[in-house]
C-alpha cells in the first residue's frame, strides 16, 4: 500500500487594476433635399434594413446589362448604416431587375412591404422612365424591355393589325405590377399621310401608354404626369388599341412616298394616384403595401398602398398623401396545384431621359410585420399618470418611459433586433434600463445618451450587439426611469420629431417620443445621483464612488459651492468619518469622483455601508446610501490530505484518488471578472519506512486528456478562474472525476510501501 500526504500550503496574493471606457457615435447631420446625385441621395437615406441574401440580380439577354445592385447608404436621422437597392443609375438606356431569392410572397397569407423610393433625375433634367414593384410566378430571369415598359409591361409590336395579345405576350407573364412612372408617355401621331415624319417608327418606339385610361375606384381621370398605378402586365385587357394612324417604317416606300397605318396602345391604369411633380422631385418618399389574402376559396386578395405615409426627416408615420386599394385575382398568376407563394421584386428602366431609381426597405415582404409603441407616465400623489401629447407635467417629477416592439405576423421571425431611442428632452434619466422579454425574464442594461442624442440598447439576452429574435406575436419592452427638470420660471419643452428605432435585419419599426411641456414646481434644489448603489473592490484597492449632482431646476451648478461628506460603517456597526471634499472644475458635479482613503475598510475585507451627502452654501442638502464590498482571495476548507492506494502491477499505471469526493475550496469575494489562478508544485515522494527511498513515480495533473507532471521546481496551472462577484467559495476539485485532477502515476520499478510528499499551492490574481 502507498499513501501520500500533502501538508504544506503557500499563498501569494497580489492586486490588479481594471479600467473601463465609454464609446460614442459621431453626430449625424441630415441635408435637406433636393438630392441631384445618387451620392447625396444615399448619404441622406431614411433608415432601412440590411439586404444581404434577399435578392437575385439576373444577367441575361432579356435584362441586357443589369444596372440593379445593392449599394451602401447612410441614415442621418438615426446615424446607422443602411442598404439600398439601385434599380437604375442616372444614365440613358439603363435596365434593372431584382428578384427575391425565394418565392416568398405567399398569396394565401397577409403580407406587408414597406419601403422608401427615390426616383429623380439630374438638375434641370426631365427624369424618366421609372420603376415598378412586381409580383410574378416565374423564374429570376424575367424582364420585358426599357422605355415605357419599365421592364415589366409589354413592348408595342408596331403592328398594322390591332392585337393587344401580341403586346401582352412581350410582358412579364403571370404577374401584377405597381408602377412608379416618372415620365408621361403620351405621344399621339397625326393622321396626315403627308407629314409622315411625325411618326417615324424606325427612329422611335411608340410611346403612348399614358394616353390610356386612369381609374381610381371607378372614377376616370386623365393622366397628367408622373403617377402610380397597377395592373396585370401579361393580360391583353391591360392594353387599349388606338389608331390606326399613318406612320413610316422601312419597307413602306414602294416607288413613291407612302405611309402605312399602324396601331398604338394606351394602358389601363388601376388604383391610379396622380403625383404631379411630387414623385420625381429629388427626394425620398415612403410607400406601404398591405396585402390581404382571400377570405374564401377562389376569392380575390386585396392590395392597399399608402403613398407618402412617413416623414423622411424623422422616419415617423404621418397621414398618407394618397391611399388606393385594388383587387388581386390569384388566377392571373397561373398557380400550380397547391402553390401559393410567388416571387416579388423591382424592375426599372431609363431611355433618352434618365434618372436614379433607389429603394430602401424597412419591412421586407415574405418576412415579418412589426410595430413599435411608446408610453410615458409621471408620479402624482403616489399614482402613475399617463402623459399624452400636449400635456404639461411638473418639474422634478418621477417619470418612466416605456417602449414596446412587437412582431405581429409574417413568415419569418423579427431577427437581429436592437433599439435606438431618442428620449424626450429635459429629462434626467437613470443610467440603467430594464429590458423585459416575452418569457417573463428581465435584464438590467447600462445606458448612456450618445453625442447624437440617441440611447442604444442591445436587446440580446446576453447583451451582445447581435440582437434579439421575436417569434409569433412576442414583444420586448424597455423601461427607463428618471426625473423631469425643473425650470426656474415658465416651461421647458420635451422636443418634437424625436424618433425611436427598433431595427432588425429584416424589418425596422419607428415610433415618436411623446411631446409635452414641463412647468416649474417647488422642489429640493440638489439631488445626489451615484453611478451605482454598490461598489465592489478588491483588498488593497481604494474604493471609489462616482456620480453626479444635479439641480432640481435644471440650472448649472457652481462646483466650488458643493461639498461632499461621507461616513462608513462596517458589519460590527463601527462608524468612520471620512474627510470632507469640495468639488471643483477638475472634479465637477456633472461627474465627481470620491475616493475612500484612510478608512479601516481599505485594510479589512467585508461589507460596508457608506452614507454620502452633498450640500451647498444656501444649505440645500441631498444624500445617498451606497454598499461597498471589499473582496479578498484566500484558501478555504479542504476535506483532508490527498491519498492514493492500489496494488502494484509491475507496469506503469495511473492511480485514482482514494477519496473520489475530495474537496479543496478557495474563498473568493473579489469583484466580478477579477481573474485568479491556482498553481501547484509537488516534491518527490519519499518512503516513510525506508529513509532515503524515493517512489519510482510522481503526482500528475490530468485535464481534458492532457497529462502534466507536477515538479518541485515549476508551477503547473490547476485553474484559471474569473470571479463571479459573489462570496460563494469555489471548489477547485468540483469538476474533477476519477480520471482527472491530481492523480498518482507509478512506473514499473515502484516498490511497495508508504510514501509522502508535499504539494505547494500558489494562489494569485495577477496576470503573470
Amino acid at each position: 500500500m502507498k499513501s501520500i500526504r500533502i501538508t504544506r500550503w503557500l499563498l501569494a496574493l497580489t492586486a490588479a487594476a481594471m479600467g473601463m471606457g465609454v464609446a460614442t457615435k459621431a453626430e449625424a447631420i441630415q441635408v435637406a433635399p433636393p438630392y441631384y446625385t445618387e451620392t447625396t441621395a444615399l448619404a441622406n437615406a431614411p433608415q432601412g434594413t440590411p439586404l444581404s441574401g434577399y435578392f437575385t440580380f439576373p444577367s441575361n439577354s432579356n435584362v441586357k446589362t443589369n444596372s440593379a445592385k445593392v449599394v451602401s447608404a447612410t441614415s442621418p436621422v438615426s446615424g446607422l448604416t443602411n442598404d439600398a437597392v439601385q434599380i437604375t443609375a442616372n444614365s440613358p438606356s439603363q435596365t434593372g431587375a431584382v428578384w427575391s431569392t425565394k418565392a416568398s410572397f405567399d398569396l394565401q397569407h397577409n403580407q406587408t412591404a414597406s419601403m422608401w423610393i427615390f426616383a429623380s433625375g439630374a438638375l434641370n433634367k426631365t427624369p424618366g422612365d421609372g420603376m415598378a414593384f412586381v409580383l410574378q410566378n416565374g423564374d429570376t430571369s424575367q424582364f420585358s424591355d426599357n422605355g415605357e415598359a419599365l421592364g415589366v409591361w409589354g413592348t408595342d409590336p408596331e403592328s398594322k393589325t390591332s392585337d393587344p395579345a401580341a403586346l401582352a405576350n412581350t410582358a412579364i407573364p403571370n404577374s401584377w405590377a405597381l408602377e412608379f412612372d416618372t415620365y408621361k408617355n403620351d405621344f399621339e401621331p397625326t393622321s396626315s399621310i403627308l407629314n409622315v415624319s411625325d411618326w417615324n417608327l424606325d427612329k422611335a418606339d411608340p410611346s403612348s401608354f399614358d394616353l390610356g385610361t386612369a381609374s381610381d375606384s371607378g372614377t376616370q381621370s386623365t393622366i397628367g404626369g408622373p403617377h402610380i398605378a397597377a395592373n396585370y402586365p401579361g393580360e391583353a385587357s391591360t392594353y387599349q388599341p388606338m389608331g390606326p394612324k399613318y406612320g413610316y417604317k422601312a419597307g413602306d416606300i414602294a416607288g413613291i412616298l407612302h405611309a402605312s397605318q399602324y396601331y398604338y396602345y394606351g394602358m389601363t391604369h388601376l388604383g391610379y394616384i396622380s403625383t404631379s411633380n411630387n414623385l420625381a422631385n429629388n427626394a425620398w418618399h415612403h410607400i406601404t403595401l398591405n396585402y390581404q389574402a382571400p377570405t374564401a376559396v377562389g376569392g380575390n386578395g386585396t392590395m392597399t398602398y399608402n403613398y407618402d405615409d412617413k416623414d423622411p426627416a424623422t422616419g415617423l408615420a404621418k397621414t398618407a398623401t394618397a391611399t388606393r386599394s385594388v383587387p388581386i385575382n390569384l388566377s392571373k398568376f397561373n398557380l400550380s396545384g397547391g402553390q401559393s407563394a410567388i416571387r416579388w421584386g423591382f424592375t426599372g428602366s431609363t431611355g433618352e431621359m434618365s434618372e436614379t431609381n433607389l429603394v430602401v426597405f424597412d419591412q421586407i415582404p415574405g418576412q415579418t410585420k412589426t410595430t413599435a409603441t411608446t408610453a410615458m407616465t409621471y408620479m402624482k400623489d403616489g399614482q402613475p399618470v399617463t402623459v399624452n401629447n400636449g400635456d404639461t407635467i411638473p418639474g422634478g417629477a418621477d417619470v418612466t418611459l416605456n417602449y414596446t416592439a412587437q412582431r405581429q405576423s409574417g413568415d419569418a421571425d423579427w431577427q437581429g433586433l436592437n433599439a435606438e431611442l431618442q428620449a424626450p428632452n429635459n429629462l434626467n434619466l437613470a443610467d440603467t434600463a430594464t429590458v423585459s422579454y416575452a418569457d417573463g425574464t428581465t435584464r438590467k442594461v447600462t445606458i448612456a445618451k450618445q453625442t447624437d442624442g440617441y440611447i442604444r440598447v442591445n436587446l440580446a439576452k446576453d447583451g451582445s450587439d447581435t440582437g434579439l429574435s421575436l417569434a409569433n406575436q412576442d414583444a420586448v419592452k424597455i423601461a427607463i426611469t428618471g426625473k423631469s427638470r425643473n425650470p426656474t420660471s415658465g416651461t421647458l419643452s420635451s422636443g418634437t420629431g424625436l424618433t425611436n428605432y427598433f431595427k432588425g435585419s429584416n424589418a425596422v419599426s419607428t415610433v415618436a417620443s411623446p411631446t409635452f411641456t414641463i412647468a416649474h414646481a417647488d422642489i429640493n434644489m440638489l439631488r445626489l445621483v451615484p453611478d451605482s448603489q454598490t461598489v465592489h473592490v478588491n483588498l488593497g484597492e481604494t474604493p471609489r464612488v462616482t456620480g453626479k449632482v444635479v439641480s432640481g431646476d435644471g440650472s448649472a451648478l457652481d462646483n466650488s459651492d458643493l461639498t461632499l461628506r461621507g461616513w462608513t460603517k462596517n458589519e460590527a456597526n463601527v462608524n468612520y468619518k471620512l474627510p470632507d471634499m469640495k468639488l471643483s472644475d477638475a472634479n465637477p458635479a456633472s461627474g465627481f469622483t470620491f475616493d475612500i482613503s484612510g478608512a479601516f475598510l481599505t485594510t479589512t475585507p467585508g461589507r460596508y455601508s457608506l452614507h454620502l451627502e452633498v450640500s451647498d452654501s444656501p444649505g440645500n442638502l441631498s444624500s445617498a446610501d451606497i454598499t461597498i464590498i471589499v473582496g479578498d482571495l484566500t484558501f478555504g476548507e479542504t476535506s483532508g490530505d490527498l491519498s492514493y492506494r492500489a496494488p502494484l502491477t509491475g507496469s506503469t499505471q495511473i492511480i485514482q484518488r482514494a477519496d473520489p469526493n475530495w474537496t479543496f475550496k478557495i474563498n473568493d469575494s473579489l469583484a466580478k471578472d477579477s481573474d485568479w489562478k491556482l498553481y501547484a508544485r509537488a516534491s518527490a515522494l519519499t518512503s516513510t519506512t525506508t529513509p532515503g527511498t524515493t517512489l519510482d513515480g510522481q503526482l500528475i495533473f490530468q485535464n481534458g486528456g492532457v497529462e502534466q507532471p507536477l515538479s518541485a521546481t515549476t508551477d503547473t496551472l490547476i485553474t484559471d478562474h474569473p470571479s463571479d462577484g459573489t462570496t460563494t467559495p469555489v471548489d477547485i476539485a468540483g469538476d474533477w472525476d476519477q480520471n482527472s485532477g491530481i492523480l498518482l502515476k507509478v512506473n514499473g520499478g515502484a516498490q511497495v510501501g508508504d510514501y509522502q510528499g508535499t504539494v505547494t499551492w500558489t494562489l494569485s490574481n495577477t496576470d503573470s
